[in-house]
Parts: structure tokens; C-alpha cells; sequence
């Protein structure tokens, strides 16, 4: 999340605790956000964990629900972040996401999306898998991806620009 010099002041991560992967992305996320003064609104659907963000991040909006009903401002972030969430869902529910993320994006934003890298991550449980060339296509209708992470990396982390 990037403050002023970057892109804006305020973020946004759906699925902030999904899977237990506080502490990691999303830890750092907080941590990082918070440090350099930028507001975070962090929405997950399980109850307990986003409690537990609470608790550990306590000047940190944590809204329990589902990123698709939620009550978020329509271009009120200036970057929304969605991490190992889409691999979850079908394909469906992960594009209804990643449109109301782009619903709640700024015009200037960032949206910053990353998926496990399926030719070195396989997993049994993954709903979805991405190689580079699925993933670009999934993100490239608003706008042209922009890829952070090269492969070998075992995830893929890809960025779009509202204009």
C-alpha cells in the first residue's frame, strides 16, 4: 500500500485473513500501511480471524463479510489489494470480485492481485489455477496488467492502473 508519493492514502484488502496467511502478505500489508500513516480497511468473511486482526492491528478497519456485500465506497481506495484469494473461488464469484474491487478503485488506483503460480504451486484444493499467460488474460478487461513477479516465483503478482 502506497502513501502519497505513491499512489494514495488508502487501502483496501478483500480476504485480508483468508486461509491463515496472517502473518505474511497481508500482515505486512497492515503493518507497512499503517506505519506510513495510510488508511487500511481489511474484509475477510471468517469472524474469528478478522477478530483476531483486530486484536493485533487495533487502529485498522476490519470489516467481517463478504468483499461482495460489504458496505464499501464506491472509488474510495486508492489501491485495493486481493492476495491467494482468487485460486478459492470459481470463476463467477472471483470475476463479481474483482469487479467490485475495480468498483471501489479511484480513478488513478491500483489494483494488485496475486494468484499461486500453478506450474510450480499445484494444489489438490485450488478451485482455479493461473499460469502467467490465464492470469494476464483474467486482468487485462480493465486495463493492461502489469506483472511484478517473474516466474520461477511461486506466486504470480500482477497490477492493474484505473485510468
Amino acid at each position: 500500500i502506497h502513501c502519497r508519493g505513491g499512489i494514495g492514502r488508502s487501502g483496501l484488502m478483500a480476504s485480508c485473513v483468508v486461509a491463515g496467511f496472517v502473518p505474511t502478505v497481508e500482515d505486512a500489508l497492515a503493518r507497512v500501511g499503517a506505519a506510513r500513516g495510510c488508511e487500511v480497511t481489511g474484509v475477510d468473511m471468517n469472524e474469528a480471524k478478522i477478530a483476531a486482526a483486530r486484536k493485533t492491528y487495533p487502529g485498522i478497519r476490519f470489516l467481517a463479510g463478504d468483499i461482495l456485500a460489504v458496505d464499501l465506497e464506491r472509488e474510495g481506495f486508492d489501491t485495493v489489494v486481493i492476495a491467494e484469494v482468487l485460486e478459492h473461488v470459481d470463476e463467477v464469484t472471483g470475476d463479481r470480485m474483482l469487479a467490485r474491487a475495480w468498483e471501489c478503485l479511484r480513478p488513478g488506483g491500483r489494483l494488485v492481485v496475486s494468484v499461486p503460480n500453478e506450474d510450480l504451486v499445484p494444489h489438490r484444493n485450488h478451485v482455479r489455477t493461473f499460469d502467467r499467460k490465464a492470469f494476464r488474460r483474467l486482468l487485462s478487461r480493465w486495463g493492461t496488467p502489469r506483472t511484478v513477479s517473474e516466474q520461477p516465483f511461486p506466486w504470480l503478482l500482477m497490477t492493474v492502473e484505473k485510468r
